[in-house]
């Protein structure tokens, strides 16, 4: 047990399940989904396996790495979600595979893409930058 909380394996567990928590929430707010679904259910043990496994790997490095990482993929995260909700706004569905053939139509209209973002849609970092507050002043 002593070794676990060294490698801040609990710690890294605790952030992520947070962090994914709350970018859902934000997704789901910032989209008008419902909150009061089952799929909320679903949603949170699929972030508490994502969050066990990201957590084991980081538990291979040491403090300030791990803290990069997170940081890395809360970001990278909190962008893929921005841009999730763009595509939804500009094209009507969700970016995936299946979608695929609509990405021209973004790329050829890359400027009415991004000037269709609405000002709520940045909320959707609000859980990176708690983040960020949180490594600053609180770790």
């Amino acid at each position: 047990m002593k070794n676990l909380l060294k490698n801040n394996l609990i710690k890294n567990y605790m952030i992520l399940v947070v962090f994914f928590s709350l970018l859902e929430i934000s997704f789901r707010l910032i989209s008008g989904i419902s909150l009061n679904n089952i799929a909320l259910l679903r949603i949170f043990i699929g972030v508490n396996f994502v969050s066990i496994l990201l957590s084991f790997i980081l538990s291979w490095f040491n403090k300030l790495i791990s803290k990069i990482l997170v940081l890395l993929v809360s970001f990278a995260l909190s962008a893929y979600t921005f841009f999730q909700i763009g595509f939804n706004n500009f094209i009507g569905v969700y970016a995936s595979v299946n979608t695929k053939s609509q990405l021209g139509a973004v790329k050829d209209y890359i400027i009415d893409f991004f000037a269709s973002f609405k000002g709520t849609y940045y909320l959707a970092f609000i859980p990176f930058i708690l983040l960020i507050i949180y490594y600053l002043f609180l770790d």
